[in-house]
């Protein structure tokens, strides 16, 4: 039997486990690892993740990728950074130093008033984990002023997130506002069973449409607890109403040093999380900042 016989009849045959789905590539490799041959994946250098002609017989066409013939204005998007009092002197000024430089509207909302970053205040007890009230605060916060719904685009990233705005704007222009959009990294839980869903992990950033946002409140969604989940909570609510994500490999809940170099270099990524054990400064400067003197497909 060969193999795509052999593992469709397993899958069939198995119990469905319950659990997160987070990287596909490595989980279709360890379920081939743990059948009872021990299916092992063949490395071969002919199949390529940047163009080599010396070498490579298949490559991704990286650079036909998202490319839209159009513009996004900057007053088009707002960036919605959640944070917390005790960040406002440790991270905040990392985010004006590096990406918060190209992004015209950045509002950083805080339980905290502070008028030294300026923050925006929500009403809300900040938690140390799962920043759901938050998250909802602000996204009624945005539902509710009729300002903050001008901007057709709310991107919201944690304190310690770093993106490229301008390939970001890139990437945004090739979707229309006015639909129900959200893109971001997308993870799963329990995603083969039917009370299963899809999620955006938070830390990576999402791009929310003005539309969308205004959909979620209207539609009752909400928080069972403070501390819970933001992401996956609003993977439930999108759900529930029949929304489909976007997943762009772009967005990553990690560091650089997380992943394989090999697997960055080919790309122009949107974003990284996480600033601990690195320079972020530097991590921006080598992977996310744009010269302007040189042209990118994104």
């Amino acid at each position: 039997m060969n193999l795509v016989a052999r593992s469709s009849a397993r899958y069939k045959a198995e119990t469905l486990r319950v659990g997160f789905h987070i990287d596909g590539y490595f989980e279709l490799a360890k379920w081939l690892w743990n059948d009872d041959r021990k299916v092992a994946l063949i490395p071969n250098g002919n199949f390529c993740v940047t163009e080599d002609d010396r070498k490579c017989a298949v490559w991704p066409a990286w650079s036909k990728r998202n490319s839209c013939d159009k513009d996004l204005s900057e007053d088009n998007v707002m960036f919605a950074v959640r944070t917390t009092k005790k960040y406002h002197e440790e991270r905040v000024p990392i985010i004006q130093r590096t990406w918060a430089k190209d992004a015209k509207h950045v509002i950083y909302f805080s339980e905290t008033a502070d008028a030294g970053v300026p923050t925006r205040v929500l009403n809300v007890t900040n938690v140390e984990r799962g920043f759901c009230a938050k998250t909802f605060a602000l996204l009624k916060e945005v539902a509710g002023d009729p300002v903050l719904m001008a901007y057709r685009w709310i991107v919201m990233v944690d304190d310690d997130t770093l993106l490229s705005v301008s390939r970001l704007m890139k990437m945004l222009v090739c979707y229309d506002s006015r639909e129900l959009v959200a893109i971001g990294e997308r993870y799963g839980y329990a995603v083969l069973h039917h009370y299963g869903y899809n999620y955006l992990t938070g830390g990576a950033g999402v791009a929310l449409s003005n539309t969308l946002v205004k959909h979620i409140i209207d539609n009752g969604c909400s928080c069972g607890a403070d501390d819970a989940p933001e992401d996956m909570l609003l993977g439930m609510c999108y759900s529930r109403l029949s929304i489909q994500v976007v997943n762009s490999f772009l967005f990553h809940q990690g560091r650089p040093v997380d992943y394989a170099n090999d697997y960055l270099s080919h790309q122009q990524s949107v974003s990284f999380h996480k600033f601990n054990q690195i320079d972020p400064v530097e991590v921006y400067s080598k992977w996310l900042q744009v010269n302007p003197a040189r042209h990118e497909e994104l």
